[in-house]
């Protein structure tokens, strides 16, 4: 099960478990093109080689910024074998006290960016005769928990997305998995209280599962991955 030589893209990669799975994909020899919307984007920018990543500007939810990246990498790299959905946002409050805004910044971009990513990227995984998607999904999108309404609302939804991609892409050989994660010790922790590190799972924990499903062959129907830490709901 080996990455090298795959051109793999994953969103949301400027820090956390994003940064930590595209460096460790680039060090297992894979192509890796990691994109955050704090970036700029390239249009000159050179296709990577491979263990090589290149950084590029998009903001998933919109969708111009899509398709242009989807057309660059045509270009530059011909194909995908991997799309790795992980770009994400949380707000994490009562419904109740949840803003409008925060509301639709999380459904845009923690749903509707992968289902714009998969719908870019769909053409160039099935040309290539197959890959693997990887939505980053959450024990939110699975079990209720409070304080969480919005957020477990965009990760219930992105559960029935990766269901139906693999249902869709299943002909194609394009396999949907969902990587399911409990907590995981980033800076989205800072500040909040009663949370220890040593109960939540690493995000080299995390690389090494989307390492085993990005290494997989599209035969293999890997519909999810569940990686929680011992105490499971913190």
């Amino acid at each position: 099960m080996s990455v090298a030589g795959k051109a793999v893209v994953i969103t949301g990669g400027r820090r956390g478990i994003g940064q930590v799975c595209a460096d460790r994909l680039v060090a297992e020899g894979a192509r890796v093109v990691v994109t955050s919307r704090s970036w700029r984007w390239d249009e000159s920018a050179a296709a990577p080689g491979d263990g090589e990543r290149v950084e590029m500007g998009l903001d998933v939810t919109k969708l111009d910024e899509v398709e242009r990246l989807f057309v660059w990498i045509k270009e530059r790299l011909g194909t995908i074998d991997v799309l790795v959905n992980n770009a994400g946002v949380g707000h994490f409050k009562p419904l109740v006290a949840t803003t409008i805004e925060e509301w639709r910044a999380m459904i845009d971009t923690n749903l509707t960016g992968p289902f714009l990513c998969t719908r870019a990227a769909w053409e160039l995984l099935a040309e290539g005769g197959g890959g693997r998607i990887v939505n980053i999904g959450s024990i939110a999108g699975e079990i209720p928990i409070g304080d969480n309404g919005a957020y477990a609302a965009s990760k219930y939804g992105l559960r029935g997305l990766t269901a139906v991609t693999g249902v869709e892409g299943e002909a194609l050989g394009v396999r949907a998995s969902l990587l399911s994660l409990g907590a995981v010790h980033t800076d989205i922790w800072d500040g909040r209280e009663g949370f220890d590190a040593s109960d939540m799972l690493p995000p080299e924990a995390v690389a090494d599962a989307l390492l085993y499903l990005a290494g997989a062959e599209p035969a293999a129907r890997i519909e999810e991955l569940k990686l929680w830490p011992p105490k499971g709901v913190l």
